[in-house]
This record gives structure tokens, C-alpha cells and sequence, in this order.
């Protein structure tokens, strides 16, 4: 069995993990794991994912979580576990973080913004193709 302790789960869109904790069943061992004081900690993405429907913040995670999926932030979940890859997944995007919402890097490069917004279109319009068009009738 695990638990994992993240103190800021409701305030920061992708909070660290600070202690994970296992206990192994058959001869109740316990293995603590601390990550308080290390500086590229493990991130927890997809909070929607961990909550029910009836969690107050859900619609703000999810909401997050499909914003992220829309930009292609979540597109390679094992570069992006940690916070350094985090932050280099985000700035490769050109975005940032303003609260649960992902926003434009005002200092982005406008050729890498073109680029990125263009990934994002294709992106959509593979999640959405279009409906194949009827014949005409004459």
C-alpha cells in the first residue's frame, strides 16, 4: 500500500511530492522515502484524475489538466515527472503557469510561438477530424 503526502495539493497546480510511504502487507515493513529537501522533486500532474466529481476544486483541475493536454505539456508524462523537466517542457511550449491556467510566456520567441500554436491546431484536429462530407445530390 502507498500513500504520498502532497502539502500543497489544492494551491499549486503541480505540487511536489514530499514523502511517499509504503507499507508492505505481509509483514506490515514501512519504507518512508522523504523529498522535502531535495530540489528537483517529483511533480503530481492530472490532480483531476486523484479526485471525485464532488471535490470542490475538481472543475478547476480538470479544467487544467485539458488546457495541458490541448498545449501538449502531458504529451511525454516520464520527462516531465520531475520539476526541472517541468519547467523545460514549459518553456519548450512557450507557457507558463498563472494559477491553475496555462497562459503565453510574455518573453516567448514569436517564431517558436508560431510553431507551437500550430502543433496545437493539428493536435485538435486529430482529437476532432472532420465528419466525411455527404455527395452532392443533383
Amino acid at each position: 500500500m502507498f500513500g504520498m503526502f502532497y502539502p500543497e495539493f489544492d494551491s499549486d497546480p503541480h505540487p511536489a511530492l514530499q514523502t511517499r510511504m509504503q507499507v508492505d502487507l505481509r509483514d506490515l515493513h514501512v519504507h518512508y522515502q522523504d523529498y522535502d529537501r531535495e530540489d528537483n522533486p517529483p511533480l503530481l500532474h492530472r490532480k483531476d484524475s486523484l479526485v471525485r466529481p464532488d471535490y470542490p476544486l475538481y472543475e478547476r483541475f480538470t479544467h487544467l489538466t485539458r488546457q495541458e493536454e490541448n498545449w501538449g505539456l502531458l504529451d511525454n508524462l516520464s520527462r516531465i515527472s520531475d520539476r526541472r523537466g517541468w519547467e523545460k517542457c514549459l518553456g519548450a511550449h512557450c507557457a507558463q503557469l498563472q494559477g491553475h491556467r496555462v497562459v503565453w510566456r510574455q518573453d516567448a520567441d514569436p517564431y517558436q510561438v508560431k510553431l507551437v500554436k500550430s502543433a496545437m491546431r493539428a493536435r485538435q484536429a486529430s482529437q476532432n477530424p472532420l465528419p466525411p462530407s455527404s455527395p452532392s445530390h443533383q
